[in-house]
């Protein structure tokens, strides 16, 4: 299973060598990079069996899941990843209107030794598939067996232009009293991968009618559109959620811009059957993969208009947390009298 290292280790050991710059250079809560030329940007997206979404259909064959969703294949997952981390920057990106997407992407599949032919063949279809739909042109990328087995992984790089207005907000510095607001639903597609694998152990539980309806539906998994749309309203930073969940999500932010933070836990939206779906299965939802989540960073003044346009556009949504002076990087639940700290993802 591909798993991203520890922050302590990409803090100490691959970033630590690497030449920082304020706006264009990588970083621990920067999902993205600016080339040397100012406005071309690079992200990347990975995923491998462990995200493999057809493990929530009821038949493998089929191109509907067991809640009646379509399905996407791993390269397609990792696609969304990387597309993810590009919008994040403000690059221009549409579902809508893929003919106005000026993205190019790399894809880079690593293989095990008695991984069929055409497993690869089919993800390569699929990827074709995807990329067309999005209005993305695929402009090369490497095929090797890297290691034992009969699986693979994908790894997608992407490319966009940003403006020069974006550049400038991102590289905007944080005040103190910032606000914080997380888009989606906590845990959810973390929740969603460990149901679809782990059915018999939940219906122990839970009905199987409840456990379907907990199901994501992959089409949100993308935050393309509703990331723009706040960027738009006055939202300086955005920041995707996938491994380690919210709570890396919510250190990272802080870790980046050197401030402390304070997380209200009730505020937090979370969906019930996610909690008792990771109740059951003995997982932390608000650790576990978020991919579809994010959060963003807006000043105080602009609180009044992102929240009139979470309203507009319908989605599960909450101011959850400020900036502070202080280092300090906490969960606070004032009903349960609980205060956790935040700290490296490991």
């Amino acid at each position: 299973m591909g798993k991203t290292v520890g922050t302590r280790i990409l803090e100490r050991s691959i970033i630590k060598h690497i030449e920082k710059s304020p706006v264009t250079g990588v970083g621990v809560g920067k999902d993205f990079s600016i080339l040397s030329d100012g406005c071309t940007v690079v992200a990347e997206g990975f995923s491998d069996a462990e995200y493999d979404v057809t493990c929530f259909l009821g038949n493998s064959n089929s191109d509907e899941t067991a809640a009646g969703h379509s399905s996407l294949s791993i390269g397609e997952v990792a696609l969304i990843r990387a597309l993810n981390n590009l919008v994040c920057s403000g690059v221009r990106y549409s579902t809508k209107y893929p003919e106005n997407n000026e993205i190019d992407m790399s894809i880079n599949i690593d293989a095990g030794v008695d991984c069929p032919e055409q497993k690869l063949r089919d993800e390569m279809a699929y990827l074709v598939v995807a990329a067309e739909k999005r209005g993305i042109r695929i402009i090369g990328g490497n095929t090797v067996y890297r290691t034992d087995g009969d699986s693979y992984a994908v790894s997608i790089t992407v490319y966009g232009k940003i403006t020069e207005e974006d550049k400038a907000r991102y590289a905007e510095k944080a005040r103190q009293g910032d606000l914080i607001f997380y888009v989606g639903s906590i845990g959810h597609f973390g929740a969603s991968m460990a149901a679809a694998k782990n059915p018999e152990r939940l219906q122990e539980r839970l009905p199987l009618s409840y456990i379907e309806g907990a199901i994501m539906d992959p089409a949100g998994l993308e935050i393309g559109e509703l990331a723009r749309e706040l960027i738009d309203t006055g939202a300086y930073y955005i920041h995707d959620i996938t491994f380690g969940g919210a709570y890396r999500a919510f250190f990272e932010t802080a870790y980046r811009f050197d401030k402390g933070i304070t997380v209200i836990h009730e505020q937090l939206p979370i969906r019930q059957d996610t909690i008792e779906i990771c109740e059951v299965l003995g997982l932390n939802p608000y650790e576990i993969t978020g991919t579809g989540g994010f959060i963003g960073l807006c000043h105080m003044d602009q609180q009044d208009d992102i929240w009139d346009k979470l309203q507009a556009l319908g989605v599960n949504a909450d101011f959850v947390s400020g900036l502070t002076v202080y280092k300090e990087k906490v969960v606070l639940s004032n009903s349960n009298h609980m205060k956790r700290s935040l700290t490296y993802y490991e």
